[in-house]
């Protein structure tokens, strides 16, 4: 669907226009640490109309198709859920031209989300602090926005746990990529390593590796739970096994 409210009306915008005012009150003077977190991208898949118009459909990845799916636990739980009362959508016949759309309504709400990210950084450039924040840009989940004939996050397929993380630290003099296992949980020890902060002796997650905090060791796997599914991830391999009976195994 496309919003009700206006763009300037939005909550995504909201958040924006809130953390600008934060960081323009802070002025010069530091330190500070700043939350922000914005609802979109995420179902009812609701941009403002006029952001769709700044989305390429034709360049938008297609759907990747799973023929295995339609049917399994993982697939019949998703449906199920989608169609209680917090939503209401039956995803039991899901067309090519439906996933499109909600590609499209989605691709517009990180177009939304982008535009916020900016107007914070361009806050922080007004102020002079740019050079001496450590930034981090992260998601908590995915959307299979019809991998697997499936939408929403709620299994282990990539397209639900695979998220963007982008991390600028001060000093830092040319970008890298890191292709180690991390973790959402890792971010934490590692905001306080960057204040020069000690990291409490009961912080059992590590800090991201180099190139964020030089010295650090990659993770070896990372564990997944869900009230129905659980994941055990390592370099090269990937198990999953959920409620419904069902394991997979990549």
């Amino acid at each position: 669907i496309t919003s009700p409210l206006p763009l300037e009306h939005s909550v995504d915008r909201f958040v924006g226009r809130a953390a600008q005012d934060f960081v323009r009150r802070l002025g010069p003077e530091g330190p500070f640490a700043l939350f922000v977190t914005f609802p979109g991208p995420h179902c009812p898949y609701d941009p403002d109309e006029r952001l769709l118009a700044n989305v390429d459909v034709d360049r938008l990845p297609p759907a990747i198709p799973d023929s295995t799916m339609r049917g399994s636990g993982i697939w019949q739980d998703m449906v199920d859920t989608n169609r209680m009362a917090w939503n209401g959508v039956n995803y039991s016949d899901f067309p090519e031209a439906a996933k499109v759309r909600i590609r499209h309504h989605y691709a517009a709400s990180v177009w939304q989300i982008d535009r916020e990210i900016d107007g914070v950084l361009s806050a922080l450039r007004e102020i002079g602090q740019t050079d001496n924040t450590a930034i981090v840009v992260a998601s908590d989940h995915g959307d299979y926005l019809g991998d697997h004939e499936l939408i929403g996050k709620n299994s282990y397929y990539e397209s639900a746990i695979r998220i963007p993380m982008i991390v600028r630290r001060p000093g830092q003099e040319s970008p890298a990529v890191c292709d180690e296992l991390v973790d959402l949980y890792d971010l934490g020890p590692t905001m306080l390593r960057l204040l020069g902060t000690p990291v409490p002796d009961y912080v059992d997650a590590p800090m991201l590796p180099a190139p964020v905090i030089e010295g650090q060791l990659p993770r070896a796997a990372i564990v997944g739970g869900l009230s129905h599914a659980w994941m055990y991830r390592v370099d090269r391999y990937k198990l999953a096994m959920y409620a419904t009976g069902e394991r997979t195994l990549f």
